[in-house]
């Protein structure tokens, strides 16, 4: 015992602490009680693997405290409680579909295959990506990997596939370039040009990206690197850097699909309502030619500068309220969906409030289809540039499914 300043102290060896579960049951037949235990924390499952059922599992673990969740029953049941278990990890809570649920098609996580769309997109970028394509000579399973198909997402769709981390990232969907000029408006003109060119460059990017990959697709000789050609296994496109043909797709995808947004996220196109302009009503640049914003070719400095809406999290109700009739919204401003004919090319009414209006809908899907067609064009021709004398066969092993040297001559 030590006194310091009338203070006693008492020097004794440090405390064992013994940390036990909330609840403990122990006796005999106490495993007769299990599956009554269990039940204290089971979620039932909702019996699809659905975006909307991930959420739902999301919120009720999140909401419980838990930090690991646990699939019983069959593969469905099993699949859908991976992507609770992952988002719980990195903490996106009920930020897990942002994108998927009000935004894309489907989530690429039930037996290997998709989650059933539910209240997304009705597979546009994958129908836009065709459509752009169809006449550049892909072969089939290359723009199925490229584009998705049955319920996949394909490289075009990997954005909004929640496991793929791309849903809040802006400029991956051209969002966040919102302004008008009101009093107090919450982000400044200056901010939103910037917006708009974060997505120029991460176009840009992506699509210098997906040329560099493409030199890896053959050896110092010249010939098919053949360890490098997804035939037998498709790609992953999640991020991770692997055979150079997928490489190529994926970053392909990244650029196709800033680039289609661009053009349902911004009023590039739009005509407004015959009504006052705000928030609700944003003015609209009526455009009816690829925007020089997002075309690596042209320098967009002395173009009108289109808008964007706000996109901070779902439910989009609860952001974006900044300042006196808050920010121009990616709900007020998207013609994320309608009807798209890939076999006649017809392109029908939009089903969001812009899109419905005054053709919005078509006017962005026409003009994403161009874009994306002359997006390969410049990929092309970037390949041309950066590799003389092999990019012949570089473009015909891109494009073809089972490439050789005797099939792509150089």
């Amino acid at each position: 015992m030590a006194h310091t300043d009338g203070v006693v102290c008492f020097h004794q060896r440090p405390l064992t602490v013994f940390a036990s579960p909330g609840r403990y049951v122990q006796g005999p037949g106490a495993t007769h009680e299990l599956g009554r235990e269990l039940k204290r924390l089971v979620f039932p499952f909702g019996g699809v693997c659905s975006c909307a059922e991930v959420t739902r599992l999301v919120n009720l673990a999140a909401g419980s405290g838990a930090v690991a969740v646990v699939g019983a029953g069959g593969g469905k049941a099993s699949d859908t409680a991976r992507a609770p278990r992952r988002f719980l990890v990195v903490g996106l809570g009920d930020a897990l579909c942002d994108w998927g649920c009000a935004k894309e098609q489907t989530v690429a996580c039930c037996n290997g295959s998709a989650i059933t769309q539910e209240l997304g997109q009705d597979a546009e970028h994958e129908k836009i990506t065709r459509l752009g394509l169809a006449r550049q000579g892909i072969a089939s399973k290359t723009l199925d990997q490229l584009a998705g198909k049955n319920n996949t997402f394909g490289a075009v769709g990997a954005p909004d596939n929640p496991l793929r981390l791309l849903m809040s990232e802006k400029a991956a969907h051209c969002d966040g370039a919102d302004y008008l000029p009101v009093a107090s408006y919450a982000q400044s003109e200056a901010e939103a040009r910037q917006a708009l060119q974060n997505c120029r460059d991460w176009i840009v990017r992506q699509l210098n990206h997906a040329a560099t990959s493409a030199g890896a697709m053959l050896d110092a000789n010249g010939s098919l690197r053949s360890s490098q050609i997804p035939t037998l296994i498709s790609c992953t496109f999640n991020g991770t850097s692997g055979r150079a043909k997928c490489n190529v797709l994926e970053a392909l995808g990244l650029a196709l699909h800033a680039s289609q947004d661009f053009y349902s996220h911004s009023n590039w196109s739009d005509i407004a309502a015959n009504q006052p302009i705000d928030q609700l009503n944003p003015p609209g640049i009526a455009s009816s030619a690829i925007s020089p914003w997002i075309n690596p070719r042209l320098n967009p400095a002395t173009q009108a500068a289109p808008i964007t809406g706000c996109y901070n999290g779902f439910p989009e109700s609860r952001h974006c309220n900044e300042g006196p009739g808050g920010r121009v919204k990616h709900m007020t401003l998207n013609k994320d969906t309608g009807a798209i004919d890939v076999a006649t090319g017809a392109v029908g009414a939009g089903t969001t409030d812009r899109g419905k209006l005054n053709d919005n809908f078509g006017r962005s899907v026409r003009l994403a289809i161009a874009d994306t067609r002359d997006k390969w064009l410049y990929f092309e021709d970037l390949v041309k540039a950066k590799y003389p004398g092999r990019s012949k066969r570089i473009i015909c092993a891109i494009k073809q499914d089972n490439p050789s040297n005797s099939s792509c001559p150089l």
